[in-house]
């Protein structure tokens, strides 16, 4: 999926699951904290850009991500749960291209691709 597709995707998804609400409802909070990395490790979005995008602080996305990574790590169940939806509509989204690590590490050329190969990695996106 491209980057502009992917952000006006969020878009939809941030309206459809009313994520600029305020409210600290983990029913709010996870699924933003998911699309915050999507749109960050993904779109390569600045902070700023994304804390715009949902009517927010930088700080705010800057905790979101911090909180993400550790309860992906940890592999959260109510984590997974409050966001299983939204990672089906991203996924939904994806080209149904098949997961080969081998390829894809064949495939790095830079720094930046091993390190994005790396969080993919670490994210459960070969499982």
């Amino acid at each position: 999926m491209e980057q502009r597709e992917l952000i006006e995707h969020v878009r939809e998804l941030i309206d459809k699951y009313d994520l600029k609400n305020p409210c600290r409802l983990q029913k709010y909070t996870y699924p933003r904290y998911y699309l915050f990395a999507v749109l960050k490790q993904d779109a390569r979005m600045p902070w700023v850009e994304i804390a715009r995008m949902f009517e927010k602080n930088h700080s705010t996305v800057i905790h979101g991500l911090d909180v993400h990574d550790m309860l992906t790590k940890t592999k959260d169940l109510g984590y997974r749960y409050f966001t299983a939806s939204i990672r089906d509509e991203i996924k939904l989204q994806e080209k149904d291209e098949e997961r080969d690590i081998a390829k894809d590490v064949l495939s790095c050329r830079t720094y930046n691709q091993i390190k994005q190969l790396q969080q993919k990695i670490k994210d459960g996106y070969y499982d």
